[in-house]
């Protein structure tokens, strides 16, 4: 469900620090902090598929797996909670830069590298979720497999012992 697409963001970069350079600075900013919550909208799209997909209700999971299910949701809620404040104070960037049009060059400079600083640790985050919503879909694949194939054979031991069970207690008590 999660597959890495070619970055459009350091395209569109590039784009809006022409656009700083050329005067339109609010606009590039505001079409920036756009895409971003674009993108943080097709994450979420993406979590909510992947919490979808596990919630199967003919599932045997058992209740250790379902809780590391939870934990690991957890842990990608937290994680999107500080890319929305990353995404708040991009915006904020973005309001300061409309608000305050004499800037000089070496301000909106600083102002590209961080932004660009901001999109490479997105960009991070972005794939170490994917690499690990990844993990996590292998791991419940493996653990539904091995359920699957080992509650059937429990179930014929136990039955078997049983047998022999009532055999040798039938046995002894002739």
């Amino acid at each position: 469900p999660l597959t890495p697409q070619p970055s459009t963001l350091s395209l569109t970069l590039q784009a809006r620090v022409g656009e700083l350079e050329g005067g339109r600075e609010a606009e590039a900013n505001s079409k920036l902090v756009e895409e971003l919550r674009a993108s943080q909208q097709a994450l979420l799209q993406q979590i909510e598929q992947l919490r979808e997909s596990g919630d199967n209700p003919h599932n045997d999971a058992s209740a250790a797996s379902k809780a590391e299910a939870e934990a690991e949701a957890e842990s990608l809620r937290s994680q999107l909670k500080a890319m929305e404040a990353k995404l708040a104070a991009a915006d904020e960037a973005a309001r300061t830069v409309h608000l305050g049009g004499s800037y000089d060059a070496q301000k909106l400079q600083m102002q590209v590298r961080e932004l660009t600083r901001v999109q490479a640790d997105l960009e991070r985050e972005r794939t170490e979720l994917a690499r690990r919503a990844a993990y996590a879909e292998a791991q419940l694949a493996e653990m539904q497999t091995y359920l699957g194939t080992n509650i059937g054979k429990y179930q014929k031991e136990i039955l078997r012992l049983r047998q022999s069970l009532e055999r040798a207690s039938a046995g002894s008590a002739k």
